[in-house]
């Protein structure tokens, strides 16, 4: 079975199953009563159905706000993040909830569930946007770390708007507690670009002894972009002497930033090509990709990446040099070599999807793709869908 196949039937099988415990039909066929009624039903499974069932209907959803509060305090964790999740999506009708879905977070026992429910709950609380700052920003300062964690997950999920909040989170990172450092960085790198104020803290941990920090920091200076062009020193550094994960992405936020990080970060990234380990030389070429034509001091490099054996570096330095250079024959060439190999066909029609009409060489070998009976139903569709990429007028004209 296909691995689409696979997934199809799955969520059609979830879906059944979902209506089932909801009362056989959809929310629209069940008044609102009815939905509320079966919060208080004894199987989690009902209950959840339930709360979702009303999440669906905006219409009328503001009668059952009271039902929904009462749902935060659900002794499973699922529906309450549910109900949570729920008053967010109702916008103004389901503010006045705010208080109490933040207070819910806090008498949470987080300890007596097996899921990280604060990450949970503090995503569901994302859903109030703006208007929950104040109290976000609060929450990370509260006694229980857990309850701080799920205000940074939800600063992540508001996203830009949420710089307001970054020179709290930028105090966050001067505690003792590492995983709520890496809160304060996994909110960073939601808030992205806005969150440029943290850059200086954030090369600080470039220089910290926890390697988790040095790993957090490169996430989040990498989203942050350009703003973060003061760091390009220290991402080299890291690039060329940190451990593994981190050498990867010190590569990746060097991308990130972008043609700002001047000719000592492409030279680094250059070099990088021909780092030990794959992964690193991979995402190295990715973000000299990144660069486009501002990185044309590397092309040498990314053409001597074309011969080595290992096939993703190769791919994603074939990718990079079509970006970087415009010239498409030895990117198509190398990366249509991997059709023939099993492991790699899916990824390198794929790639070649992605280079759209440059890639017209390779048309009748994914043709042949398409149409044959002795591959596994997964490429056939990825060759279908490289074709429509490359060429759509061709997809068209077909009866």
């Amino acid at each position: 079975m296909s691995r689409r196949l696979l997934l199809g039937f799955c969520a059609a099988w979830f879906a059944g199953v979902g209506a089932l415990a909801a009362g056989e039909s959809g929310p629209e066929e069940k008044p609102l009563s009815y939905w509320v009624d079966r919060l208080g039903h004894v199987d989690r499974q009902v209950r959840l159905a339930a709360v979702e069932a009303i999440g669906k209907r905006p219409g009328d959803a503001a009668k059952a706000v009271p039902a929904l509060v009462d749902t935060l305090d659900d002794d499973d964790a699922d529906v309450s993040v549910a109900a949570v999740r729920a008053l967010g999506a109702m916008g103004p009708v389901g503010k006045p909830a705010l208080s109490q879905a933040i207070e819910a977070m806090k008498r949470r026992d987080f300890a007596s569930t097996q899921r990280p429910a604060w990450y949970e709950i503090g995503v569901a609380l994302g859903a109030f946007g703006t208007e929950a700052l104040p109290e976000l920003v609060a929450a990370l300062n509260h006694e229980n770390p857990q309850v701080c964690l799920g205000a940074t997950a939800a600063l992540h999920e508001i996203g830009p708007q949420a710089g307001p909040a970054v020179p709290p989170l930028i105090e966050l990172l001067e505690r003792d507690d590492p995983t709520t450092r890496r809160g304060a960085m996994h909110a960073f790198i939601g808030i992205g670009p806005a969150a440029a104020e943290a850059v200086p803290a954030l090369i600080d941990a470039l220089h910290h002894d926890d390697f988790h920090m040095q790993y957090w920091s490169c996430r989040a200076l990498a989203q942050i972009g350009p703003g973060a062009k003061a760091a390009v020193p220290t991402l080299i550094e890291r690039l060329e002497n940190g451990l593994p994960s981190v050498r990867r992405h010190a590569a990746s936020a060097l991308g990130g930033i972008g043609p700002e990080i001047g000719q000592p970060g492409i030279a680094a990234l250059a070099a990088a090509l021909g780092d030990r380990l794959e992964p690193v030389r991979e995402d190295a070429a990715v973000a000299l990709g990144r660069l486009g034509p501002a990185a044309q001091a590397a092309a040498p490099a990314l053409r001597n990446a074309l011969a080595r054996r290992t096939i993703a570096a190769r791919v994603a330095a074939a990718r990079s040099l079509w970006r970087i250079t415009g010239d498409a024959e030895a990117a198509v060439a190398a990366i249509a070599d991997e059709l023939d190999d099993p492991t790699w066909a899916i990824d390198a029609a794929e790639a070649l999807g992605q280079m759209g009409p440059a890639a017209r060489s390779v048309l009748p070998v994914l043709t042949e793709l398409s149409k044959s009976e002795t591959v596994e139903l997964d490429l056939r569709e990825a060759a279908a869908e490289a074709i429509e990429k490359i060429d759509p007028a061709r997809v068209e004209a077909q009866p």
